[in-house]
C-alpha cells in the first residue's frame, strides 16, 4: 500500500493520533493531535527536512547534536525545523495539535530511521 493511499486516514499512535492532510511531489503535510506526556520515537530522516508548527497546547522539540541536543519549547503559533540526518523527538508538555511538515528536492515517504520506541509518560 502506497503512502498516498493512506492520507487521509488516522493513524494512532502510542502518543495520539496523525492524519496526512496532504502529498505532493516535494512536500507532505500532517495533522497531529498528541497527548499529555506522550512522545515519538528518537528518528531521523535522510533526506526530509521537518517542520513542526504549534496550533495549541505546548510541545518540546528535541534535536540530538555531537555535544549535547537542542530543546525548543513551542507554544501556539510557533515552528521550528529540523534538518534532514538529525535524531530529534517531541514531547507533550500539553494536550496538542500541530502540523508536521516535511519537505525536499526529492521525497521519499519511507525516510525514517529510528532508534527508539514512542510512547506516553502517563
Amino acid at each position: 500500500m502506497s503512502h498516498k493511499t493512506l492520507c487521509g486516514a488516522v493513524q494512532s499512535k502510542l502518543w495520539g493520533h496523525t492524519q496526512c492532510i496532504f502529498v505532493g511531489p516535494f512536500s507532505e503535510h500532517h495533522y497531529l493531535k498528541i497527548n499529555k506526556g506522550g512522545y515519538c520515537s528518537e528518528h531521523y530522516h535522510q533526506h526530509k527536512w521537518n517542520r513542526f508548527f504549534l496550533i495549541s497546547g505546548s510541545l518540546k522539540v528535541i534535536i540530538y547534536k555531537e555535544n549535547g541536543q537542542d530543546e525548543t519549547i513551542l507554544q501556539p503559533g510557533n515552528f521550528t525545523d529540523v534538518p534532514p540526518g538529525e535524531y530529534h523527538k517531541f514531547e507533550a508538555l500539553e494536550d496538542c495539535e500541530c502540523l508536521e511538515i516535511y519537505w525536499t528536492d526529492d521525497l521519499q515517504p519511507d525516510d525514517i530511521s529510528r532508534r527508539s520506541t514512542g510512547g506516553n509518560f502517563n
